[in-house]
């Protein structure tokens, strides 16, 4: 802009001459308006001039960076919208190949099966092949014992009698306890999945006859789980507490019987459990003996799932470090 200030300044230093008024002034507005002129002539050539590419990038960031902030800004007596969840996109094959890659080049064989209890969709692999099932055959023993339970055959305030021909070695502390002792039906549930007990679980098969789990196993036609062969596959064991979670054979207070007899056990906390954030219960039971080391159970994460993870012929301390990595990948994508 022109300084008139300073214009007049300088006049008032210099000695006045005696030009006509009327041509002075004419003067001085014909300099104003030629300055004018070229000066709004340069504006105009500026304003029309496109951009240079480097212009262009940093005028779409201040865009780009004014459209993210209106997202985001928030009123501050409103409450933060929840975001739904963005669907994973790893691809079943992908997943499937993740979990495998853990156990290739190890000793033995490993199958798993895992199902969502929400929307019934499945995925593993080696899942349709007889593993020696060790202690997971328990659960269908314990399901079809309460399940007499539901049917009004049995009470779980019933007693039981600590009997010799029940008593087996190994995993449980009824073996140790005095014969002719007294325990609730009840109790020999509890004893089963918490203790793993190996005599508390010989004497629910016997009240409830040695035929009755293999019928109720027949009944969901899982074909590669037989109590006498001690078999069963990953597949089998997720289809029955699958059937089970959706209360078609037992149900109320029976079923979280079942569920709380096999929660923060006194075996293997570290399989499936290791996987999963502490806060999340699980219901598992463990197979263990020579060369097998496995685990099947429910995971009540905000969207439940059934996982069973089956081995043969493997290296223990291989499986008890694969076990835990199965379970945690199959959690971030299923789980969460």
């Amino acid at each position: 802009m022109y300084d008139y200030s300073q214009t007049c300044l300088t006049n008032s230093k210099r000695k006045r001459r005696k030009p006509k008024k009327i041509t002075y002034i004419g003067f001085i507005f014909f300099l104003l308006f030629l300055i004018l002129t070229i000066f709004i002539k340069n504006q105009l050539q500026t304003d029309e001039r496109p951009l240079s590419p480097a212009s262009n990038l940093e005028t779409n960031n201040l865009k780009q960076h004014s459209s993210i902030q209106a997202q985001h800004q928030t009123s501050p007596s409103s409450k933060p919208k929840t975001t739904q969840a963005i669907p994973n996109p790893i691809s079943v094959n992908s997943k499937i190949n993740e979990v495998n890659e853990l156990f290739a080049n190890k000793q033995g064989g490993y199958g798993w099966y895992v199902q969502s209890l929400i929307s019934g969709e499945g995925y593993g692999s080696n899942y349709d092949f007889a593993y020696t099932a060790a202690s997971i055959n328990k659960i269908p023993i314990m399901i079809s014992f309460l399940q007499s339970v539901g049917n009004g055959t049995f009470s779980l305030d019933d007693k039981y009698t600590l009997t010799l021909g029940d008593i087996e070695e190994g995993s449980g502390t009824l073996q140790y306890q005095t014969l002719g002792s007294t325990w609730t039906y009840q109790q020999l549930v509890e004893f089963s999945g918490h203790y793993s007990d190996n005599t508390a679980i010989n004497a629910l098969h016997r009240l409830v006859g040695f035929d009755s789990p293999q019928r109720l196993i027949d009944q969901f036609n899982l074909s590669y789980t037989n109590i006498n062969k001690n078999t069963s596959s990953p597949k089998d064991m997720v289809t029955l507490l699958s059937i089970l979670y959706s209360q078609k054979i037992i149900k109320d207070n029976l079923l979280n019987l079942f569920y709380k007899s096999l929660q923060n056990t006194e075996y293997e906390e570290d399989l499936i459990p290791e996987g999963v954030p502490d806060n999340v219960a699980v219901s598992h039971k463990i197979g263990w003996q020579i060369q097998v080391w496995s685990d099947c159970g429910i995971v009540f994460a905000s969207k439940p799932y059934a996982l069973c993870i089956m081995d043969n012929n493997i290296s223990e301390s291989e499986a008890r470090e694969i076990i835990p990595q199965i379970s945690h990948k199959i959690w971030t994508w299923e789980g969460i």
